[in-house]
């Protein structure tokens, strides 16, 4: 029989205890332990404390759930992943949070209908997740598009300057009028940032694709994008950052505003190659837009990441069979990267890149203090990993391939929770429903 004074210990236990580690907090590692209680980061402390499970990290780095605020799952009837393969491949790569797209809305109307049918596709995640709405041209007003994307929880909103033939595409009207609503500072603007009459959209051969697409395509209109956030005081972000080019203009010539209004998201494919993938034997599984640069532009990327304050991955793969096609316009574009992302960039610069995964990304969207960061009270969103100059390379995506199957690493994600639950468990997958998390830039 338990005595009252053994039902108050096991009544004031944690759930979990995460100790021995070096946690990942204010920018730094220390030696601490996280506790955790009702999904909820409960305390950390230097103490050792009773818990029902105790977590042994040892030897390890225990940091914040990484949060990929890029992702296109079940795109088309085409693409690899679902929403359940693809959260699969996340956990395996530290990512706890996903922030997918709705297609896009011309209408108030739309976003609410897209938003419901995206809510069904995303019925099986086992991460939690968010959207960005997006819009192409418009007929209702900015306000209206930003009020019905407010309502669900959706501060961020996407438009492409490019993707005519998809019917995708903003005008820079449109483009404009978005980012002087977003000076309300309610709403963010993200951009896909291609000048669309300077792309090549006739050539077939994948040897030219970065040609067909090239830098001044994105400088041209991110210096656009810039000019209209300094006017009208709005913020913008723009997606999938290619160029080194780009981020330098930006620091010529508007540094007053980046990295305060204008901000820049940077992915793994970016910095680790160059344009000599599309004149090799699988030149096809490379093709992603923008495409991957020549190699001056990646040096210069590379010089200049510390001004990225975000990455992401635009994870979108197809199956082998889908790309190998001898028609660039056949080849349906994207590649895959949310299982990789943090282990393949962590050789190139350190534990620096850490916020950029969690804190910088949750603040950046309207997550934080829920998620990206080790606090009481946020969610128990937690990735261990441990250095392994050799870690035995997986992919759990539905994709038959991946781009970063040769790319060196210098760590091991170990184990995962979501929410206070063991999603990787020494590397070992069990099933989580993940949850749709609203947003607020405000």
């Amino acid at each position: 029989m338990v005595s009252l004074v053994e039902k108050e210990v096991i009544a004031e236990m944690e759930q979990i205890a995460i100790v021995n580690g070096s946690v990942y907090r204010d920018h730094k590692f220390h030696n601490e332990n996280v506790y955790i209680s009702s999904g909820k980061i409960s305390r950390i402390t230097e103490e050792i404390l009773p818990a029902e499970k105790t977590i042994d990290a040892s030897d390890m780095f225990v940091i914040p759930g990484l949060i990929d605020p890029h992702v296109h799952m079940a795109m088309n009837e085409l693409s690899a992943d679902d929403f359940a393969s693809g959260s699969i491949a996340a956990v395996h790569g530290g990512v706890t949070t996903i922030i997918d797209f709705l297609d896009e809305a011309t209408t108030a109307a739309d976003v609410s209908r897209l938003f419901q049918a995206r809510q069904k596709l995303a019925s099986d995640v086992h991460t939690d997740y968010a959207f960005h709405a997006a819009v192409k041209e418009l007929e209702d007003t900015p306000d209206a598009i930003a009020s019905a994307a407010l309502e669900l929880g959706m501060p961020t909103i996407k438009l492409y300057t490019t993707y005519k033939e998809m019917g995708s595409y903003s005008s820079p009207q449109t483009v404009e009028a978005m980012i002087r609503r977003s000076a309300q500072g309610d709403i963010m603007i993200l951009c896909h940032s291609e000048k669309d009459e300077l792309l090549d959209l006739t050539n077939k051969d994948i040897s030219v694709h970065s040609k067909n697409r090239p830098v001044k395509s994105e400088v041209e209109q991110v210096r656009d994008i810039a000019k209209w956030v300094r006017q009208y005081n709005g913020q913008a972000y723009i997606v999938h950052t290619s160029c080194g080019t780009t981020v330098e203009m930006l620091q010529e010539e508007y540094s007053d505003i980046l990295g305060s209004r204008l901000f820049l998201e940077g992915c793994p494919q970016y910095f680790l190659f160059t344009d000599e993938v599309y004149a090799g034997p699988d030149a096809v599984l490379y093709t992603c837009t923008p495409p991957i640069r020549p190699a001056g532009e990646k040096q210069l990327l590379t010089e200049n990441w510390h001004r990225i304050n975000s990455f992401a991955t635009d994870h979108c793969p197809f199956p082998k069979k889908e790309k190998m096609k001898d028609n660039l316009r056949e080849i349906p574009m994207g590649c895959g990267g949310v299982e990789h992302s943090f282990s393949v960039l962590h050789p190139l610069f350190g534990d620096e890149i850490i916020d950029r995964f969690t804190e910088n990304t949750a603040r950046l969207h309207g997550l934080y203090p829920q998620k990206g960061v080790l606090k009481p009270g946020s969610d128990a969103d937690i990735t261990i990993y441990r250095k392994n100059s050799n870690p035995q390379i997986m992919n759990h995506s539905a994709a038959d391939y991946s781009i970063y199957d040769n790319v060196a690493r210098d760590i091991e994600i170990v184990s995962v929770l979501i929410r206070g639950s063991l999603v990787i468990e020494e590397g070992q997958f069990k099933p989580f429903k993940g949850k749709y998390i609203e947003r607020s830039l405000k």
